[in-house]
C-alpha cells in the first residue's frame, strides 16, 4: 500500500525523492556499463569470433548442404585452407577443380569423398573471402606440395583419382 502510495503521490517533496531515486538508478546504469564496458567488448568479440568460425559458417550455410565424408579431416581442412591468401587458394582451387574433372564413374567412395570435402572446403574458404571460387584447372605442382605441407593436407595425385 505504502509503495502505490508514493508512486502516485505528486506533492513537492515525494516529486523530489522520485527525481533522485531516478536519477540514482541512471546513474548506476551509466557507473556499470562503464566500468564493463572494456570487458563486455572483448567478450562481444570472442563471441563473434567463435560465430564467424569456419566450421561454424559452414554449418549455418544451407546453400553448400556438405556432408563431409571425413568430418574429423574435414574440419581441419577447412580450418587450414580458410587460412589460405588468395594466391594459395586459387592453387587449391584449380587442384580441386582438376581433381572434380578427373573423378569418373570407376573412382572409388573414397577418393569421391576426400575429393568433395576438399572442394566444399575450397568453396567455404571463398565464400568467407567474399571472392568468387576460380574455374581454372591448371596448378603448380611445386606451389600445390608447398601449400599442403603448411596446411598438413596429403594431395593425391591426379592420377590416383
Amino acid at each position: 500500500m505504502h509503495g502505490t502510495t508514493f508512486l502516485r503521490d505528486e506533492t513537492a517533496a515525494i516529486s523530489v525523492d522520485w527525481v533522485v531515486l531516478t536519477a540514482a538508478a541512471v546513474g548506476m546504469t551509466l557507473a556499470v556499463v562503464t566500468v564493463m564496458g572494456d570487458g563486455l567488448d572483448h567478450a562481444v568479440g570472442d563471441i563473434d569470433a567463435n560465430l564467424n568460425a569456419p566450421s561454424v559458417i559452414a554449418r549455418v550455410q544451407a546453400g553448400f548442404g556438405h556432408t563431409a565424408h571425413d568430418p574429423v579431416a574435414y574440419g581441419a581442412l577447412m580450418r587450414s585452407v580458410s587460412q589460405l591468401d588468395t594466391a594459395d587458394l586459387d592453387q587449391m582451387a584449380a587442384y580441386s577443380n582438376a581433381l572434380n574433372e578427373a573423378l569418373d564413374g570407376d573412382s572409388d567412395a573414397d577418393t569421391v569423398g576426400n575429393v568433395a570435402d576438399l572442394s566444399s572446403a575450397v568453396d567455404i574458404a571463398y565464400a568467407n573471402a567474399g571472392t568468387t571460387r576460380t574455374t581454372a584447372t591448371a596448378f603448380d605442382e611445386e606451389e600445390l606440395t608447398r601449400i599442403s605441407s603448411d596446411i598438413g593436407y596429403e594431395a593425391p595425385s591426379i592420377a590416383d583419382g
